[in-house]
């Protein structure tokens, strides 16, 4: 109860509308265990979708990053009105939180700890964790891809294929060496399993959406025809 009043005042005297994306911390109320609470906005439950979700997850880890918090832990319950359910709302959720999450900093040797992002944990929490980890098992492995890539082209050239190629558990020159002696080819990187994963689910993903929109079209022209 004193939890919802701090929040709905604060709401009152700010200029939060809950747009997609919006924050709001509120400091939160003696006895209740947490530091702060924060207040996410959805936009239209109607229009929900998962790039949607993804952006706003992006933006709630954005938010909680500049503060001193350690840890924090979401609270995502089903909206009335959206489209999608619990565990995808969650999956994707935190699909955007891990993308905004990275940070290339290896060679910053001047910035100060301080300045550094606090957060080191962050947690989905929803009724519906059957679904969501199926979901994010997925979405997960494309993050690995996005984050090796990143890291790739991140790293100058003199270190990419000595160093990135021990980070993943192998060396492409002795595995080049290894094909030709043995007729076999080479391993392929964890990341580029994953990249390749993700390329795959693409592209089926457009394909059917194709398919879907061929048998609407045709749909569409047969009943035309049945009218004439």
């Amino acid at each position: 109860k004193h939890t919802r009043t701090a929040i709905s005042r604060a709401i009152a005297a700010s200029r939060f509308r809950g747009k997609v994306g919006d924050t709001l911390s509120v400091l939160s109320p003696a006895g209740t265990g947490l530091s702060r609470i924060v207040a996410v906005g959805m936009g239209d439950p109607a229009k929900l979708d998962e790039l949607k979700l993804e952006a706003i997850g992006g933006a709630s880890y954005a938010h909680l990053a500049k503060t001193n918090e350690t840890s924090a832990a979401v609270a995502l319950d089903g909206i009335k009105g959206s489209p999608m359910g619990e565990g995808d709302m969650a999956a994707h959720f935190a699909y955007g939180a891990r993308l905004r999450s990275y940070r290339f900093d290896k060679y910053r040797t001047k910035e100060k700890k301080e300045d550094k992002p606090a957060l080191a944990s962050f947690v989905v929490m929803t009724n519906d964790v059957t679904r969501a980890k199926h979901v994010f098992a997925v979405l997960e492995k494309i993050v690995d891809g996005v984050f090796f890539t990143r890291d790739l082209v991140s790293e100058p050239a003199n270190v990419q294929d000595s160093h990135l190629a021990r980070r993943v558990g192998g060396d492409p020159r002795r595995e080049k060496n290894a094909q030709a002696r043995h007729g076999r080819p080479a391993r392929r990187w964890p990341g580029e399993r994953a990249a390749a994963a993700a390329s795959r689910h693409a592209v089926e993903g457009w394909a059917q959406d194709q398919e879907a929109d061929r048998l609407r079209r045709q749909g569409r022209h047969l009943r035309h025809r049945r009218h004439l």
